[in-house]
């Protein structure tokens, strides 16, 4: 289990970051709650942090956020 911290504004930004980092392979959300999404790693050598931190930075862009 990885908790993520959100540096996303709340709604949209941070329902889409959910979302796709579900569709990631070897992840699933499993709770956003508050400025934390909780994601289930099935392997855990995987990258999935940093690939949650450059997925965050891209979404924030969209935006119009600083990363």
């Amino acid at each position: 289990m990885l908790e993520l911290p959100l540096g996303l504004a709340p709604g949209l930004p941070r329902v889409l970051m959910a979302g796709v980092l579900g569709m990631m392979p070897g992840t699933v959300g499993v709770q956003l709650t508050g400025d934390r999404l909780r994601v289930h790693v099935l392997d855990e050598r995987l990258p999935a942090a940093a690939e949650a931190a450059a997925l965050q930075a891209h979404i924030a862009r969209m935006f119009g956020e600083r990363p």
